[in-house]
């Protein structure tokens, strides 16, 4: 198997901006957010709250302002990437973001309010297939994994395998 990411552009209110490849802890929490959202909610249409800030309560994270900065600018490059993933033959092309309303301040004073909502439309295909394959994650255990990027990864790919488990055991061995 294999993933490819690949930057895309963002209108944060003064036309297409380039964003950075979504990287570490805080895009991994906020896909695990909003794909459980999704499918505890059976919705495409995800708020994400007044501002990044309150996101950041939703996640459980608290309102640092260094998490603040963060958060913004991963969620900003998670909604403009692109993604492909292959297995065996088979090439996905996708972008989990169909529609961004991005956090627009109309300062610079992180705790503004900003001038519209943040929603987030996944699109189509990416809610399809979360229908057809997703597991709706703890969200305590992401936050007590919050310090690696590699066992939050762990984890799902953990929690997905479980949730597929049927009839007799599994043996998965390190390596694998």
């Amino acid at each position: 198997a294999w993933l490819h990411v690949q930057a895309g552009f963002l209108d944060e209110g003064a036309g297409p901006l380039m964003q950075p490849i979504p990287y570490g802890v805080m895009p991994r929490l906020a896909l695990a957010w909003i794909s459980t959202y999704s499918l505890r909610h059976n919705t495409r249409e995800i708020p994400l709250g007044d501002s990044p800030r309150e996101f950041l309560r939703r996640l459980g994270l608290g309102d640092q302002g260094h998490r603040y900065k963060m958060l913004r600018r991963q969620i900003h490059a998670l909604a403009a990437c692109r993604l492909q993933l292959g297995l065996s033959g088979r090439t996905f092309n996708g972008q989990p973001v169909e529609q961004f309303d991005a956090w627009v301040q109309s300062g610079k004073d992180y705790r503004q309010r900003t001038l519209w909502p943040g929603l987030m439309f996944l699109s189509e295909s990416y809610a399809e297939s979360l229908g057809v394959s997703g597991v709706p994650l703890d969200n305590r255990a992401l936050l007590g994994l919050t310090g690696s990027a590699l066992a939050l990864d762990i984890y799902v790919w953990l929690a997905h395998r479980l949730h597929r488990i049927s009839g007799r055991p599994v043996v998965l061995h390190w390596a694998a």
